[in-house]
C-alpha cells in the first residue's frame, strides 16, 4: 500500500473518530408492484457498542430511531465490541 506520513495517518484517525461518533440518517423510497403496502423500516448498523459508545449511548440512539415511528427496526453489522472486557 505504500508509506504513509504522519499527516495522512492523523487525517485517517480523525475521519475514523468522526464517523464513529456521529450518526446520520439516509432516507430511501423503494417502489414495487408487489402488494406490501407502506412499510417504514429503520436500519441501525455497525454500532460497535463497547468501543464507540456504551449501553446508555445505544439506548439514546434507539430513542432517536423510535421517534421516527418505524414499523420495524433492523440491527445489522457489528453490534457489540469488547463485550467481555467492558460493562455495558
Amino acid at each position: 500500500m505504500g508509506d504513509y506520513g504522519s499527516r495522512e495517518v492523523f487525517v485517517y484517525l480523525c475521519v475514523g473518530w468522526y464517523q464513529a461518533h456521529h450518526i446520520w440518517q439516509k432516507d430511501y423510497t423503494i417502489k414495487t408492484d408487489k402488494k406490501v403496502g407502506n412499510i417504514k423500516v429503520a436500519l441501525l448498523s455497525d454500532s460497535h457498542v463497547g468501543t464507540t459508545f456504551h449501553g446508555e449511548g445505544f439506548a439514546e440512539r434507539m430513542k432517536e430511531i423510535e421517534k421516527q415511528n418505524p414499523d420495524v427496526i433492523l440491527v445489522a453489522g457489528i453490534l457489540w465490541t469488547r463485550i467481555l472486557q467492558r460493562k455495558i
